[in-house]
């Protein structure tokens, strides 16, 4: 991303504290002899082929299927890339019919959108079929929670335990700049990329 991004796990950055910061975490550390050692110890120590498949449309998503390819062959895994249109996409990514796929999902207004749409058993955006009990559990917690520094201690709980369980990989959030004349007052932007008018005006 050129430098303008940020290494990100699931709920982005642009949240603020609802984010937790993975940078520190093991699954995050570049270590090629690590990832030969797991690769020979699951039964692969020669690697293997794969296809990433990705859509042609964003050039970030075909940029993310490149670095992975570059980074895999360091460890002996040959990965094809496969670029479809935006439609097919979207077939690919609901019947999970991809070796790997390359995804682009925003946190939305309320970490629920992160934690629950995309990962609870139930969830109506779990294509992958993910199920964990526990992860359930946290998150509804969460999600009836009111008082707001318990609720974020469960979702950083939450996202923790989404990375023991990898159902994902989460890689990275890009940066958004946005230009605002000076003649323009208490316009806020959100990272989730809606905008609240009703108090902005021009001097």
């Amino acid at each position: 991303m050129k430098g303008e991004g940020v290494i990100s796990g699931r709920i982005a950055p642009s949240k603020g504290d609802w984010s937790i910061d993975v940078v520190s975490h093991e699954l995050y550390q570049h270590d090629v002899e690590k990832a030969k050692q797991l690769l020979a110890d699951a039964g692969y120590p020669d690697g293997f082929d794969i296809t990433i498949t990705t859509a042609s449309s964003y050039a970030d998503m075909v940029d993310t299927a490149q670095l992975l390819q570059q980074q895999w062959k360091q460890i002996g895994i040959n990965a094809e890339i496969q670029q479809v249109e935006w439609g097919e996409y979207i077939d690919i990514w609901s019947n999970t019919s991809a070796d790997i796929l390359v995804g682009r999902n925003g946190s939305g207004t309320d970490p629920d959108r992160a934690m629950n749409y995309f990962f609870h058993t139930d969830g109506s955006a779990n294509v992958w079929k993910f199920s964990s009990p526990e992860y359930d559990a946290l998150v509804e917690e969460a999600k009836a929670m009111i008082d707001i520094d318990t609720r974020k201690e469960m979702y950083g709980d939450a996202q923790n335990l989404l990375l023991e369980l990898s159902p994902n990989l989460f890689l990275v959030s890009p940066k958004n700049y946005v230009a605002v004349r000076d003649n323009v007052t208490d316009y806020e932007p959100y990272p989730h990329s809606t905008e609240d008018l009703d108090k902005v005006y021009k001097k």
